[in-house]
């Protein structure tokens, strides 16, 4: 569907020198209408109404009237955001996104990382996770993916409602990873690379490209098992923890340590080097 966009922006460029309008209900279209059009061309976009929607009209001209760092970066934007081949962050606004990258600069600089061809796979993951973060609201003493997730995951779970693990943010080095790498191969073929998609979190099977969406468990069988309990005076007969056999965990809703009437054990460090020695 990409690759027929492209065509489909490329040949209107070529054919006509005046302005002209694309009719299209894929918004793609506009966004490869915004980062390939030439500066001193105007094509227009018009989506046709469909139900209650009334038809829409955009141009090539309108993103950067109004967010010009964004149309200097829509490429990445739209596919780190989530396209036709890359995944959407769940409950994350490509709007609030959008605003926060035009006045950060940190944010601009990790667009140009996925922008140019990629030398240091490393600088790739760092670049993502400054965006991650962003999309996530992460508290500035937040810093990487594994403290998100886990203040994310303690906060959620904390709640007497379900945890909605969707609303979690990916695993770092891992989930985050592999959207990372095919925002990359998107960027970079829309700008006109060849480059082969299996090396780049795509799977070729009976010739079908399926996206490698994680290479790990989402969490140590352990972790996977534990419950939470939501005591307030104590854990007795009644905790779901004790009734478990599990100890409660910083998760559990009141739960404050050794004052805690379940608490995980405590193990000093001579400890472990009596063990050792043993």
């Amino acid at each position: 569907m990409m690759i027929e966009c492209i065509r489909l922006v490329m040949k209107c460029l070529a054919m006509f020198t005046r302005n002209i309008a694309v009719l299209s209900e894929d918004v793609d279209v506009l966004v490869l209408l915004t980062a390939l059009s030439p500066p001193e061309r105007e094509i227009h976009f018009r989506k046709p109404s469909k139900g209650k929607i009334l038809q829409r009209e955009y141009s090539s001209k309108s993103l950067g009237k109004i967010l010009p760092k964004c149309k200097e970066h829509i490429l990445f934007l739209d596919a780190f955001t989530g396209c036709d081949t890359t995944s959407a962050f769940f409950q994350s606004g490509k709007n609030v996104f959008e605003k926060n990258f035009e006045k950060r600069t940190d944010l601009q600089n990790a667009a140009t990382v996925f922008e140019n061809e990629c030398e240091d796979i490393d600088e790739n993951f760092k670049a993502g996770v400054t965006c991650t973060l962003t999309s996530y609201n992460a508290p500035q003493k937040v810093k990487d993916l594994n403290a998100l997730i886990y203040n994310s995951f303690l906060k959620a779970s904390g709640k007497k409602t379900c945890v909605k693990l969707p609303s979690l943010p990916p695993i770092a080095a891992d989930a985050a990873f592999e959207h990372f790498k095919r925002v990359y191969l998107q960027v970079q073929t829309l700008f006109g690379k060849e480059i082969l998609p299996e090396e780049w979190s795509w799977k070729n099977e009976r010739g079908i490209l399926i996206p490698q969406t994680m290479t790990q468990r989402p969490a140590p069988e352990s972790l996977l098992k534990i419950i939470f309990c939501a005591c307030k005076t104590g854990c007795g007969a009644s905790c779901g923890c004790k009734k478990s056999g599990l100890n409660c965990t910083a998760a559990c809703l009141e739960y404050n340590g050794d004052s805690y009437t379940n608490p995980l054990p405590t193990i000093y460090i001579n400890e472990i080097d009596d063990n050792n020695e043993q």
